[in-house]
């Protein structure tokens, strides 16, 4: 599951609305690199243990609790759940 919130404005895009827009998943290397992707578009990150970096994006926070990583992102948040 993949879901995108904008806390501010209360925006929400789920999964289904997600899924109408192409393949939606992130995958994160052992070496700290990874890729996303999000409406058919995909962007290159690299990671350590406190934050995501998309493309010459600023380093954003994130945290993991049981399989869920969410990514905040000044007040949006990116919520992927692993699959097993």
């Amino acid at each position: 599951m993949i879901e995108i919130k904008d806390e501010e404005s209360g925006f929400l895009i789920e999964e289904d609305m997600l899924a109408s827009m192409g393949d939606n998943s992130m995958v994160l290397e052992e070496d700290g690199t990874g890729v996303i992707h999000l409406g058919g578009e995909d962007t290159t990150v690299t990671w350590d243990k406190n934050t995501i970096t998309m493309a010459d994006d600023p380093p954003l926070p994130y945290t993991i609790e049981n399989s869920t990583l969410v990514i905040n992102d000044d007040g949006a948040t990116l919520t992927f759940v692993k699959e097993k």
